[in-house]
């Protein structure tokens, strides 16, 4: 017998029928203990006689599927069980399997898959290239086929494209912002690999700011680079899935196959799939194969990626008719006042399907009569006996909740909207002089920080004059960059004046307030005095002003040698023993969850979401701000974001801006 207690909903999904043809749907609300309940099903299937090789279960990340196979693994055994494990893939590993496995339907040796797919930092790298030029242009992606390097650099792609340099030159007069010119770039080369499609498709996907004649340009410029890397055998990550996907549009035998591979398949964050993702599933199940599909429609946060909510709420039903759909509405994690707030934001973000119109992506002449599913608004119910949620107006007041979560053994997160907001309340939480963690990891990131003040203030000392570009780490701390006092202008000893001078730069201050722990401070001013140190000895060894242009270049190659390779492993091995605070970006909080959460700036504006020099109507409003769609977008963010928290939920809005209209209407629960 299991250990676990299950709702009346999770007992309703893991004994759900064994008819292959009785398809199941489960909308899994944050913290309503998803992972046991999939594990529940699948120990179900085994234990009615079904045999592992005939069931897949699909996770969406490597970490995740084996964390499921390991936890898999332990239940089988402890019940006794002896059983095979199923067939549990990532997506994009079953998307590579089948089209090796269709080889040996109908062989095209013409598909070569890479053993190590780019990403898409490294397209942003190529395209950087591309348009940047100078150093940038030998740089690019590196893919391994067949056990042989391929190196793809910008420059190679500008040469083996003729009439790309007019091209490069007229897209960088169109876009004024570099970055949003290759985000978009990326974002073409991509997307269309999560479609059913070609990249042409693209010129139908116009983000609503962008002018029609810039955006055609721009894919007909990514079609051509794309063209170009498909010939030198590059395949990205999304390929794996793509080209078994298109591969099956074109081969009825293929599609035979794979309609009879397997029984049962499940599969995990179903809001999270792609057009192309969908399509591989729902083929795979059209013919005596059922298909569990659990998911959460309000936790669809990747659109950008290619993902739907719709393939969850009405892709289903259109594609294989029939389907029984359960509610695992409590929520394990949370009680009911974060649930409230929850509510509140996710309202009428289940909707139900048949209230659509129809989505032509799914259009069927012989699904016409199949009748769709009643998907409804199923508030959360938080089952934990304490917790509580407000909105906080007042710096001083968060400044002081948040130290005082500090001195327990809680974990803290402050949630931002965009990356650049972390920036606001890093310097936030300076003032309050608490301890936050960086984001980067500790090593040569890490300690760049120090050699990159550590250079400035040299070139500064060479220079006679203190340069207005400063070190970007330094925009986290504030307070004057100087002190006066320090510097030594009554004497003639030109190593006294330079450690004047190195010490008038307050960067001792500066490191203290941003380091994550008395640990990595104490290496911080470690490599600062012995910067100083080694400085002043070569000072002393021609001590006059020709020395001076000569110190910066000695001493960049000398950190090069020493200084990194001595703190490089005592920096990896750091075990950060002090508590401090996760600042993080809304979308990498996803499955993630923390006992105090604050949702720094929930503001109009920022929740939802405009940027600053979007185009506007004549009220003023940022365009994004009255697109429905983008509106959901939004929504479904803050959702995610507020239902990270396990304890206390806080919205911090500035006093003197106005409350996200999120949480601005009234819920059941009297929070505000």
């Amino acid at each position: 017998m299991s250990k676990y207690q299950y709702t009346e909903s999770q007992q309703s999904f893991i004994h759900h029928s064994l008819d292959k043809d009785q398809h199941v749907r489960v909308i899994a609300g944050p913290g309503s203990g998803k992972t046991t309940t999939l594990l529940a099903r699948v120990r179900y299937l085994l234990t009615t006689g079904v045999p592992a090789s005939r069931i897949l279960i699909l996770a969406f990340n490597r970490s995740i599927k084996n964390q499921f196979e390991n936890k898999l693994s332990g239940l089988l055994f402890a019940e006794g069980i002896h059983s095979a494990l199923p067939d549990i893939r990532t997506f994009h590993s079953w998307g590579q399997s089948l089209t090796y496995d269709l080889f040996n339907v109908c062989p095209d040796r013409s598909l070569i898959l890479s053993h190590e797919p780019v990403s898409a930092n490294s397209l942003s790298v190529l395209f950087k290239g591309i348009f940047s030029g100078g150093v940038f242009r030998n740089r690019g992606i590196r893919v391994v086929q067949k056990n042989k390097n391929l190196q793809i650099n910008a420059q190679q792609v500008v040469d083996a494209i003729p009439d790309m340099e007019r091209d490069i030159s007229d897209l960088l007069r169109s876009w004024p912002r570099q970055h949003e010119l290759i985000e978009h770039c990326v974002s073409v080369m991509t997307t269309y690999r999560n479609m059913i499609g070609v990249i042409n498709d693209m010129r139908e996907k116009k983000p609503a700011e962008v002018p029609h004649g810039e955006w055609d340009e721009l894919v007909g410029f990514v079609a051509r680079v794309d063209e170009y890397l498909v010939a030198q055998g590059v395949s990205l990550f999304e390929d794996q899935l793509y080209r078994a996907a298109m591969y099956l549009t074109r081969s009825e035998r293929a599609l035979e196959y794979l309609q009879n591979r397997y029984d049962y398949i499940l599969v995990d964050e179903f809001q999270d799939v792609s057009e192309v993702s969908q399509f591989l599933v729902v083929n795979a199940c059209r013919k005596h194969c059922q298909l569990n599909a659990v998911g959460d429609p309000r936790q669809s946060i990747f659109e950008f990626a290619g993902a739907d909510p719709a393939y969850l709420i009405r892709g289903i039903d259109q594609a294989l008719g029939h389907i029984t759909t359960y509610y695992l509405s409590e929520s394990f994690r949370f009680g009911q006042h974060i649930a409230g707030f929850a509510n509140k934001i996710a309202r009428n973000l289940l909707i139900s399907s048949d209230t659509q119109e129809s989505d032509e992506l799914f259009d069927d002449p012989f699904l016409d009569d199949v009748p769709l599913a009643d998907i409804h608004n199923a508030e959360i119910i938080g089952l934990k006996p304490r917790d509580a949620a407000w909105v906080e107006r007042s710096d001083q007041q968060l400044m002081e909740i948040t130290a005082g979560w500090l001195r327990t053994n809680k974990s803290v997160v402050y949630i931002v909207r965009t990356h650049d907001q972390k920036v606001d309340v890093e310097a936030f939480l300076v003032r309050a002089g608490l301890h936050f963690k960086h984001n980067a990891a500790i090593n040569y990131k890490a300690l760049s920080c120090v050699t990159e003040s550590l250079m400035y203030i040299l070139n500064c000392w060479v220079e006679n004059r203190i340069r207005s570009e400063r070190p970007s780490f330094w925009r986290y701390a504030e307070g004057p960059a100087l002190n006066p006092a320090a510097l030594a202008d009554d004497t003639d000893d030109i190593t006294v004046q330079f450690e004047g001078f190195v010490r008038s730069f307050l960067l001792t201050d500066k490191l203290k307030a941003v380091s994550p722990s008395q640990t990595m401070l104490n290496i911080y001013e470690r490599i600062y005095e012995e910067f100083l140190r080694e400085c002043i000895t070569l000072l002393q060894q021609d001590a006059g002003e020709s020395s001076k242009e000569q110190l910066v270049p000695v001493m960049a190659d000398r950190f090069v040698r020493t200084i990194y390779s001595r703190y490089e492993d005592q920096l990896s091995e750091i075990q950060e023993a002090e508590n401090y605070i996760h600042v993080e970006v809304a979308h990498r909080v996803k499955g993630l969850e923390f006992d105090k959460v604050v949702l720094f700036d929930f503001s109009e504006g920022v929740f939802p979401f405009a940027r600053r020099h979007a185009e506007r109507d004549q009220n003023g409003i940022p365009y994004q701000l009255n697109l429905p769609d983008y509106i959901e977008q939004e929504q479904r963010l803050a959702f995610v974001a507020a239902t990270r928290a396990k304890e206390e939920l806080v919205f911090y809005i500035p006093s003197d801006k106005a409350v996200s209209r999120f949480i601005t209407q009234q819920s059941g629960y009297d929070t505000l």
